[in-house]
């Protein structure tokens, strides 16, 4: 399985239940960014929209400065709010 792969289930839900899912723009914690899988890490990262200072790619993690690691336990899908599905983005955002 391709755990990067847009469109892939993660495991978790928003406040709405509905299914994160990888490229997903969320809401969560008062910022808003994108859900990818940190290769580093081996683990799926919130992203922060405004912090992609080192690329234009908005579907790798490499550009992004600043992120969080999602609670895989739905512990803080309350506060998680899908935006975009990550399927519908138009990459040139």
């Amino acid at each position: 399985m391709d755990k990067n792969k847009i469109g892939t289930e993660i495991g978790i839900r928003d406040k709405n239940n509905n299914p994160i899912k990888v490229g997903d723009i969320i809401q969560w914690n008062g910022y808003k960014g994108i859900v990818l899988w940190h290769k580093k890490y081996e683990e799926y990262w919130f992203f922060i929209s405004y912090s992609r200072w080192y690329g234009d790619d908005i579907f790798d993690g490499n550009s992004y400065g600043k992120g969080f690691k999602l609670p895989m336990d739905n512990g803080a899908r309350m506060e998680m709010e899908i935006i975009i599905e990550g399927d519908l983005i138009n990459e040139k955002e």
